[in-house]
């Protein structure tokens, strides 16, 4: 049986977030909005869960204009205008999923987004609930955030 590779391990943890900055790109490239560069490092994440990407504005440069939220879930992106820090960006994409989760077991169809094939795989449906309830606890936790915060001013 393979070993699971060590994400405490700083080269192992770097390789994987290279990879997710390559899909961050990939990703963009297929959507219909104007942007700038990819941020160098993510702005959050906890590899190999989740990783939060800062992306410029395609108007303004050096202006924050995205977010990307990408990892072991869907990839969505949301505007920089309302959301302003990562913590934002956990509690945006869980709202919409569980928007669009709902949407689905209503028969409605969601004209914010869509999951090729959500709505007829129940048990992807239950792995996004699991993954909307892991955003909401990553996101909850003011103390956390505080620290973050504390530590991304030192830097």
């Amino acid at each position: 049986m393979p070993t699971q590779p060590n994400f405490d391990d700083p080269q192992v943890e770097e390789e994987w977030c290279l990879i997710q900055q390559e899909h961050v790109e990939w990703f963009l490239d297929l959507q219909a909005i104007q942007h700038g560069r990819i941020g160098e490092w993510p702005a959050f994440h906890i590899a190999p869960h989740l990783s939060v990407w800062a992306i410029e504005s395609g108007v303004e440069e050096n202006l924050l204009g995205w977010w990307v939220i990408t990892g072991d879930l869907p990839t969505d992106y949301f505007s920089a205008l309302d959301i302003h820090h990562p913590r934002q960006v956990l509690t945006a994409a869980a709202d919409r999923w569980e928007k669009l989760l709902t949407n689905i077991e209503k028969g409605i169809t969601d004209d914010e987004m869509t999951i090729e094939g959500l709505a007829e795989d129940k048990e992807r449906q239950n792995i996004l609930r699991v993954r909307i309830d892991l955003l909401r606890k990553t996101a909850e936790p003011d103390e956390f955030w505080k620290k973050f915060d504390e530590e991304l001013e030192e830097n």
